[in-house]
This record gives structure tokens, sequence and C-alpha cells, in this order.
């Protein structure tokens, strides 16, 4: 089986990755990408990766913002539906998708992915996502997110992952561990070190698991 561990940077993976080079794998492949940050890097990236290596499975890894009343910093969950959050238009009666602009549908914006049963072997707590290019640091726009998407956890890079998978039928989980707050940006408040700590456990226990579901 050929795994790929995919994050926007090297440090939210490197201790996982530490861990595998001295194991077995048993004949599986375990494969690290860093795909760099935002929607843009991620989505080519993630394409030349999907052309170059041919994975069964990609399993995307990150840390990620908290809104209020979403998961708890520390926390890993699985992103069982991501969406743009910034694509579209404000006007006077309020924030307009590309699919409330009659360019495609709800559906297609809400990019759903339909592996998380079969993949969320941990049963990990399942959320709902919104990825931006510019982090959210207002509460206006934090609860614009909420109320339009549901959304109760922010990232830059998961809905690109989501995209290309579905449009190619490439099984894939998105796991994130919350290190902040969206808003905060008194990083002594975050849990960053923590929460990076949380995830490379999580991959530590999960992959093994995946594996051993293929053999």
């Amino acid at each position: 089986m050929q795994v790929v561990i995919s994050a926007a940077t090297r440090g939210e993976w490197e201790q996982a990755a530490t861990f595998f080079l001295g194991q077995s794998n048993e004949g599986h492949s375990i494969d690290f990408h860093e795909a760099g940050v935002g929607v843009l890097s991620t989505t080519f990236s993630i394409m030349q990766l999907i052309q170059s290596v041919k994975p069964d499975c990609i399993i995307q890894v990150g840390i990620a913002g908290t809104f209020e009343g979403g998961p708890a910093l520390g926390e890993v969950v699985v992103v069982e539906a991501d969406c743009l959050g910034d694509l579209g238009v404000m006007e006077s009666n309020g924030w307009k998708t590309t699919a409330d602009l009659g360019f495609g549908n709800h559906t297609e914006l809400k990019l759903i992915n339909p592996y998380t049963d079969q993949l969320n072997l941990l049963q990990l707590p399942k959320v709902h996502a919104v990825t931006v290019n510019q982090i959210t640091t207002s509460e206006q726009q934090a609860q614009l997110y909420r109320d339009k998407f549901s959304a109760q956890i922010e990232t830059m890079e998961g809905a690109a992952l989501h995209y290309v998978c579905k449009q190619l039928s490439i099984p894939f989980i998105q796991l994130r561990a919350i290190s902040n707050m969206v808003g905060e940006r008194d990083k002594s408040k975050w849990l960053l070190a923590e929460s990076i700590r949380n995830l490379n456990e999580t991959l530590q226990k999960y992959v093994p698991l995946l594996l051993q579901k293929k053999n």
C-alpha cells in the first residue's frame, strides 16, 4: 500500500516521519509530503504528487483554529466536510458564495469526504471546516463562517485536498489538531507544541491501523 502523509509544513509531520523511518511497515510504503501553505500551493502540489506517486491514500495533517463552540485546544479531529470560505462577493445584504450567485450548487460548495466513515479508524470527532486564504481575525468574519458554513474549525489547505481527491477518486482523510482559537493572534495563548505532538502521536496510532486494514 502506498500511503502519503501531507502537510503544509514539515514541522507538522516531522515527529511521525522520524518514528516511521525506524519501522519495517510490513512492506508498505509511507511517504511524507510538504505541500506548502495555502490553497494554490496545496492544489498544485497534490496534483503533482498524485501524478508521480499514485497513492492509495493521502492523509493530510496540520494544525487548525477552532471557532467558539468548536473542538477544544489540543484536540485531534477528522474533517468530514470542507469548503472555500472566501470564494464569492460581499454585497450590501451579506456574503454571497459562487453557489448563491448561480455558479454551481451548494452540494459542490460543501466538499464532503465520502471516505470518512471508512477511514476514521480511531473514531476521532468529526467536524466541518472552512478553508481560507486570509486568516480570520475579526469576530464578524468568524460569525459569518459559523452561520454560512456551519464551520467548527478553520484551515488554509483542507478544501484543496478534498476537491482534488474527490475529482480523481483518491481515498483521503484530513486530520487536524487544534492549536488556537480563531481570531487569537497572541501566540503565547496557542497550544502549538502540544497540538503538533498530539497530531503526531495520533498518526503513529492511525497509520498501523490503516496498513493492517489493507493487509
